[in-house]
């Protein structure tokens, strides 16, 4: 008689033990929402390896969740994996369309990558607030698109150009070029070149962001 009381009385309680496991499972959807604040706020820290380990955990407890897929794109952004990183903005847009700033994100990766028709048609139909890329490029789209403004958003990043030539075992005529550059742009002469150039294209020189970078913010 007793083993049998045993027996049920282990029963109950192992049926009692699994509900209680059942019941403590995390529900995906809360868990990934706080996982993502969390991976937002490393990011913001610049713990771009530990913002990767929880962007993971978000999408393994929610694969459809776009804001974990946004988080993913903000960590392979931040790892220059702009490939990447449009990428997962884009499946975030898919399972979420009205993540406003999954939109911006992929606007400024695509100008990274030198997409630019395609950030400036997601600017111009209102899918993204800005585009980014190098300024007198954006200087032209804007005077098609007639939309916005070019602005040098601070801290400024400069970034210099480049221009290809032979390659030669002489260098005379690299370090030549490399003279006479560095006299155009410190006399003013690169900036009066790029005002006729506007001018010729019908835009405002005084609207546009000069390319000596002596003068931004002035």
């Amino acid at each position: 008689m007793f083993p049998r009381l045993n027996r049920i009385a282990l029963v109950s309680a192992l049926a009692v033990t699994t509900a209680s496991a059942i019941a403590a499972q995390p529900r995906p959807s809360a868990d990934s929402g706080a996982l993502v604040t969390r991976g937002e706020q490393l990011i913001a820290a610049n713990h771009i390896d530990e913002a990767a380990s929880v962007a993971a955990q978000a999408l393994a407890l929610q694969p459809d969740s776009g804001r974990a897929h946004y988080l993913l794109g903000l960590v392979r952004e931040r790892q220059r994996s702009f490939d990447a990183a449009a990428a997962e903005y884009r499946i975030a847009l898919t399972h979420s369309p009205r993540l406003a700033e999954a939109y911006d994100r992929l606007g400024f990766v695509l100008g990274i990558q030198g997409h630019m028709d395609e950030a400036i048609a997601a600017f111009y139909s209102g899918r993204v607030d800005a585009a980014s890329f190098y300024h007198p490029a954006l200087v032209m789209q804007q005077a098609r698109v007639k939309k916005g403004k070019v602005v040098i958003p601070e801290p400024v990043v400069a970034l210099p150009t480049s221009a290809g030539i032979r390659r030669e075992d002489d260098k005379s005529f690299r370090d030549f070029l490399s003279v006479e550059f560095d006299k155009y742009y410190k006399s003013g002469q690169t900036q009066k070149f790029y005002e006729e150039f506007l001018v010729s294209r019908n835009i405002d020189p005084g609207k546009a962001p000069p390319i000596i970078k002596e003068q931004w913010g002035k």
